[in-house]
C-alpha cells in the first residue's frame, strides 16, 4: 500500500489579533485610494503648468502602472515571505514619498517617477490587505470582510477627487502665494481644446 503524501493544502486561517483589526484596514484602503486618487488629479494639473503636450499627459498616467506590472508577481511572494504589516509599513513610504514628488517635481520626468512610486504603493498596500483579509478570520465571514475592504477602497475613490480639486483651485486662489500659486494658476490659464472651445461657443 503506497504512502500518504501530505496534501497541498492552504493555509489555515488565522485568527484576528484585534478587533480594531479589520476597521482600521478598511480605514487604511479608504485613505490609500483617496491618496491616490487625489495625488494623479493634482499631477494632471502639474503636467499642465509644465506646458505638458496630450503625450506627455498621457506619460504621466501611464507611468503609474509601470512599476506595479513588474512588481506585481514578486510583491505577492515577498508578501508571503516577509509578512503583511511590514508591506503596510513600506506602501506608507513609499505613497509619502512619491505623492511629495508630485507636488514639488519641476519636469514632467519627475512627475512619471512620482506617479510610478504611487502606484508601486499602492500595489503594495493592496497585496498587502487583501492576504490580511483572505487569511483572518472566519470562512464564513470571508466573503462579507473584502466586501467591506471593496466598499472602503470604493468610498476612497469617491472623495479622492473632490480632494484634489479643493488642492487645486486652493493653490489658485487669489492670494495664496508660492510656487503651488504659480503652478495652479498656470495649469487652469491653459487653453481649452477645441471641441471644449466650439461647446463654450454653442
Amino acid at each position: 500500500m503506497a504512502a500518504a503524501t501530505p496534501s497541498s493544502a492552504p493555509p489555515p486561517f488565522l485568527p484576528v489579533e484585534r478587533r480594531s483589526a479589520f476597521p482600521a484596514l478598511v480605514l487604511n484602503a479608504t485613505l490609500v485610494n483617496g491618496l491616490v486618487v487625489a495625488v494623479r488629479l493634482v499631477a494632471s494639473y502639474r503636467a499642465l503648468s509644465l506646458d505638458a503636450d496630450a503625450l506627455g499627459l498621457g506619460i504621466v498616467a501611464s507611468a503609474f502602472a509601470l512599476l506595479s506590472v513588474v512588481a506585481a508577481v514578486p510583491m505577492g511572494r515577498l508578501v508571503d515571505r516577509f509578512g503583511e504589516p511590514i508591506f503596510l509599513a513600506l506602501a506608507g513610504l513609499v505613497l509619502a514619498g512619491g505623492s511629495a514628488l508630485a507636488l514639488t517635481a519641476d519636469t514632467i520626468a519627475l512627475l512619471a517617477v512620482s506617479q510610478a512610486l504611487l502606484g508601486l504603493g499602492q500595489l503594495a498596500q493592496v497585496v498587502a490587505s487583501q492576504t490580511l483579509v483572505s487569511r483572518r478570520g472566519d470562512r464564513a465571514t470571508r466573503s462579507a470582510r473584502f466586501g467591506l475592504y471593496a466598499a472602503g477602497a470604493a468610498i476612497g475613490q469617491l472623495v479622492g477627487p473632490l480632494v484634489g480639486a479643493v488642492v487645486v483651485a486652493g493653490a489658485a486662489a487669489p492670494g495664496v502665494g508660492g510656487a503651488s500659486s504659480a503652478w495652479a494658476n498656470r495649469a487652469s490659464a491653459q487653453p481649452l481644446p477645441m471641441s471644449a472651445q466650439a461647446s463654450a461657443r454653442t
